[in-house]
């Protein structure tokens, strides 16, 4: 819901009262009657709100600006649109130090209420252009255009930067998986290797008499190289491709 209030002292046509619903001002837009334009802002909030106040500027036919918040005078209407401006540097200032996909995601948040208000903007200043021939209306309507860009801009280049930040991290996690792979390939080999070797010492190693406890040393060198042969030879069949067969 959009909130406003017109000022009592305001002496403009009920045509354009009755414009008004009930439940608030409405959308942005500009309304022309009896040589009196109205032009319907939302103003501006640094926090997400479901009830949202506009500003209602009035120009009398005798060329005087009115406005529902501030008072008279064409410059609260520049200055209003130029807070546009201030947010759009201050997000564009954000972006240049972002380097995390969450701090694209945070700013795309905030982007895109304002490239959609912004874009809203620039259509009630078009036709508040198209009801008068007045200049500043015509260079107020030129600025927006230009704020309107420049958000689209700032939208699309954090789009692209969230992308490449994802892309860059699912690369990044290949990586890691694939040393963790080579790792557990290492460590399978020297499994392998030691293996027999760690099964023959534990057989060897029991306290039971089996007659060749008494063997000459160089056998039991024999056993050990024997064991590390076994290894290799396992080492090698883990290894090696598997072997599939095929019918014709």
């Amino acid at each position: 819901m959009i909130n406003t209030t017109i000022p009592k002292k305001w002496d403009i046509p009920n045509t354009l009262l009755r414009r008004f619903g009930k439940n608030g001002a409405g959308k942005q837009r500009a309304m022309f009657a009896e040589d009196h334009l109205l032009i319907v802002l939302h103003a501006l909030s640094k926090t997400v709100e479901r009830e949202r106040q506009a500003i209602i500027f009035w120009l009398d036919p005798k060329g005087n600006w009115l406005n529902s918040a501030n008072g008279e005078g064409i410059h609260h209407l520049r200055l209003h649109i130029e807070n546009y401006s201030d947010i759009e540097v201050n997000l564009n200032k954000q972006y240049d130090q972002a380097t995390s996909p969450e701090h694209y995601f945070e700013l795309l948040e905030k982007l895109t209420p304002l490239v959609r208000t912004s874009q809203n903007l620039c259509y009630t200043m078009q036709q508040a252009r198209d009801y008068s021939e007045n200049l500043e209306i015509i260079d107020l309507r030129d600025r927006c255009q230009e704020i309107a860009r420049e958000f689209e801009i700032l939208y699309t280049d954090c789009r692209h930067g969230l992308e490449y930040q994802i892309a860059k991290r699912g690369e990044e996690q290949a990586r890691y998986s694939l040393k963790t792979s080579q790792s557990s390939d290492r460590l399978n080999i020297l499994v392998a290797i030691f293996l027999p070797i760690t099964a023959i010492s534990g057989i060897f190693g029991m306290n039971l008499k089996n007659g060749l406890e008494n063997l000459p040393t160089p056998f039991s060198w024999a056993i050990m190289i024997s064991a590390f042969m076994l290894g290799i030879a396992v080492k090698s069949w883990v290894l090696s491709p598997a072997k599939t067969n095929t019918k014709n």
